[in-house]
């Protein structure tokens, strides 16, 4: 049973790599959708069950790292390549997080500077991902066709999306906020 939320986290990682697959490959845009949807559930699960039961691991906390390291990209890479107005901020997000751990890694890299790095790559994949998850709905329900209401709901859950997606990590962000701040009034 302790072993469950590493089991999610490495399932995130096959089932993000699967529906990539589908993208590319096939353009099956709403198969693709589900599994996005299962795998981030996976993502909310596996951490919610570590911490409930106290089954939190080394090894899960490296697993759920590296799940979310293959998630978003995948999903951003998948529609970068399928919508050419995503692939050169997709490419600049991805460079920019790789050259961002590395210096965040640097010793005589300041605390305040590898906070700043940590929100403006965290901020950017947040946003790129609510976009590229918004084309995956889009284009897995044939929005750009059809009558009005099934856009107007399809705008209508996405925005509920974003607001519960916000509520379950409030905590977070406030605690991320106060030691941010206190990051920078130290210097």
């Amino acid at each position: 049973m302790r072993q469950i939320p590493n089991i999610l986290s490495v399932s995130r990682i096959g089932l993000s790599l699967f529906s990539f697959v589908l993208v590319i490959t096939r353009e099956m845009w709403l198969e693709a959708f589900v599994i996005l949807v299962i795998a981030l559930m996976t993502d909310l699960f596996d951490g919610w069950l570590a911490r409930k039961f106290h089954w939190e691991t080394e090894i899960g906390k490296k697993l759920d790292r590296i799940g979310d390291t293959v998630f978003f990209p995948i999903i951003l890479i998948a529609v970068a390549l399928t919508h050419p107005i995503f692939f050169w901020p997709t490419v600049i997000l991805l460079i920019s997080a790789a050259i961002g751990k590395i210096i965040r890694k640097s010793a005589r890299t300041s605390r305040k500077v590898r906070f700043i790095l940590h929100i403006t790559i965290t901020g950017g994949y947040v946003i790129l991902s609510v976009l590229a998850t918004v084309i995956y709905a889009y284009e897995a329900f044939s929005l750009n066709s059809g009558p009005t209401w099934p856009i107007i709901l399809f705008w209508l859950v996405v925005a509920l999306g974003c607001v519960l997606a916000l509520y379950i990590n409030l905590g977070r962000v406030q605690i991320w906020l106060k030691d941010g701040q206190k990051i920078l009034d130290d210097g």
